[in-house]
């Protein structure tokens, strides 16, 4: 068993775990409930990818369908997201189409099939659901996830602990997402 990719899987379910508290304590408007289930429904794939290449299950376990699935799920929360933290339908639509590209492309082998690729994929999707805090003045939540969010992708990609450790720095990244949910009153 490989201990790193038994701690991601382990290290993926803390943010989870933070939104149920919230979910529990707290009072919730849609917007809240369809950023916190989409979240949720993520997680128990990315769990079982990692769990999966712990036990050496894919040969490969970058070019393999799980992996493909756990990036799809990542886009599906962007579309999701993008609704959940703007109240827009013409806005989701727009982030719908453009993540349903990048999904597509995950599953299309082509030289577009590189890491720089998806994970560009993902940095310019995550910047587009958060473009509605901007646009609401929300600017503590919207710095405070960004902040997040380059803490961890600069965990993700420079330390070979660095993936776990990414998923702990969405902690913070999941509490600033709630909050701002918490704020919607009338969509964009």
């Amino acid at each position: 068993m490989d201990v790193l990719e038994i701690t991601n899987s382990l290290s993926i379910a803390a943010p989870s775990l933070i939104l149920v508290y919230y979910w529990m304590t707290t009072e919730k408007t849609i917007f809240t409930e369809i950023y916190i289930v989409s979240t949720w429904i993520h997680m128990p794939i990315s769990f079982t990818y990692h769990m999966c290449c712990s036990l050496h299950y894919f040969k490969d376990p970058i070019n393999c369908w799980m992996r493909k699935l756990d990036q799809s799920f990542i886009h599906v929360c962007c579309i999701t997201y993008s609704y959940a933290f703007s109240g827009s339908i013409l806005y989701f639509s727009g982030i719908f189409i453009l993540n349903s590209w990048y999904i597509l492309k995950l599953w299309i082998p082509g030289d577009h099939d590189i890491p720089f690729e998806r994970r560009k994929n993902i940095f310019l999707a995550v910047h587009l659901y958060l473009l509605p805090l901007l646009y609401r003045k929300d600017y503590g939540n919207y710095f405070g996830a960004i902040l997040s969010f380059v803490t961890a992708s600069f965990f993700f990609v420079f330390q070979r602990w660095g993936h776990p450790i990414s998923h702990l720095c969405y902690c913070p990244f999941v509490y600033f997402l709630y909050k701002t949910t918490t704020k919607i009153e009338t969509p964009f």
